[in-house]
């Protein structure tokens, strides 16, 4: 609340102005979790239930964030130059922006200090709140400003959501990358000293300035070597809270993803069928670690997620055993950049490979990639073929 006020989010009214909309609004609670699971803090949050808002009542509301490839190549090429960095949270972030519509809200039921002496007072927005559907392009146009027109940095047109300045690795290099109100900035210590304060200044963006060695950002943990300047990630918070959800902690360990030679198939009329929900939750739990941190169960992860439709108690079976590695490979670590790997540091590489017909249904290949940039690894996929082999 104390928030709201300073940001003057809304003003109470008596009556919907002429040609505006009304929406109504709850109180939604939370938690805010720390890569390792431990509960960081409680939330609560006044939001606008935007689903109620209708063409007219918004415009743009598109909002890009920064992919995971970028951001993996932010942190590579901080170790390389070995620069100092810094996170950055930006407090209540959808609050105070401008918005541009008209635009009026019931409250939740409550004690408010409403001069009509309502207990479900009617307001109309001034500024954006957290729901509705502007919020979110209203804040990034308000970062996006700041970071262009105040700090002078370009905006990547290849990756929406990171800016960069001078060259990197002296005094007036810069990349920040930006994943909605998560901000990462890397630089000498002196520049990322200089930007956090006018981040503070201007959003009250607080945090780690600069980070230590070891530290946490978007769910994972990064670990650096400055000695040897090399930079590793892990989820390994999130996997062990994956075993826990489906009650394979103390399982027995496999040393594959997969059983070696097993090509699984579309549910045969004689297969037992398994429950569809509980298979899709745990293959896009997976596939969370996967994308970010764990490209060793890739290919497991896109072959066994082809038979989320329909799966079998066999596909069930090989999810498991996936798991059961999980389990066994939980304390893995990402080294995304290292210099005694060997890895050219001043080009792109790229690794494919792929298999011939490996899919038994419709005998399509599978194809695999690695792509390390400037040295740093950004980038794996594993994808079956759209044409038969």
């Amino acid at each position: 609340m104390a928030s709201m006020e300073s940001h003057e989010v809304f003003t109470f009214v008596d009556k919907v102005p002429e040609g505006a909309s009304m929406i109504g609004s709850r109180w939604v609670m939370g938690r805010k979790l720390m890569a390792n699971g431990t509960i960081d803090k409680w939330k609560v949050r006044l939001v606008g239930r935007g689903d109620l808002q209708k063409p007219g009542d918004y415009n743009d509301i598109t909002s890009p964030v920064i992919d995971s490839a970028s951001i993996r190549l932010a942190l590579g090429l901080a170790a390389k130059h070995d620069l100092e960095i810094a996170v950055l949270d930006i407090p209540t972030a959808f609050l105070g922006c401008p918005l541009h519509e008209t635009l009026c809200m019931r409250l939740p039921e409550g004690e408010w200090p409403d001069p009509y002496g309502r207990t479900r007072p009617l307001v109309k927005l001034n500024k954006t709140l957290y729901g509705i559907k502007q919020a979110n392009r209203e804040y990034y146009e308000e970062v996006f400003d700041f970071i262009v027109d105040d700090l002078g940095l370009q905006a990547s047109i290849a990756a929406p959501g990171l800016f960069f300045g001078g060259n990197l690795g002296e005094a007036n290099g810069a990349l920040i990358p930006v994943y909605v109100d998560d901000i990462m900035i890397i630089g000498t210590s002196v520049l990322v000293a200089s930007i956090a304060s006018r981040l503070y200044d201007r959003f009250k963006a607080a945090g780690q300035v600069p980070v230590p060695d070891t530290f946490q950002y978007l769910g994972m943990t990064v670990t650096r070597d400055r000695s040897k300047r090399s930079i590793a990630i892990d989820q390994i918070g999130y996997i062990n809270r994956v075993l826990d959800r489906f009650e394979m902690t103390d399982c027995r360990k496999r040393s594959t993803p997969m059983e070696i030679g097993y090509k699984p198939h579309a549910i045969q009329a004689e297969e037992q069928p398994f429950d569809a929900r509980t298979y899709q939750k745990a293959i896009g739990s997976i596939l969370y670690a996967a994308l970010g941190t764990r490209p060793d169960v890739t290919y497991a992860t896109s072959v066994l997620g082809r038979y989320a439709a329909q799966p079998s108690t066999l596909h069930w079976e090989a999810v498991k055993h996936l798991l059961r590695y999980l389990r066994g490979t939980s304390d893995y670590k990402l080294t995304i950049y290292d210099p005694s790997l060997g890895h050219d540091s001043q080009s792109i590489l790229c690794y494919a490979d792929a298999d011939l017909g490996g899919e038994a249904d419709t005998s399509k290949s599978t194809s695999g990639i690695v792509v390390y940039a400037l040295g740093t690894l950004v980038i794996w996929k594993s994808k079956k073929q759209s044409v038969v082999a």
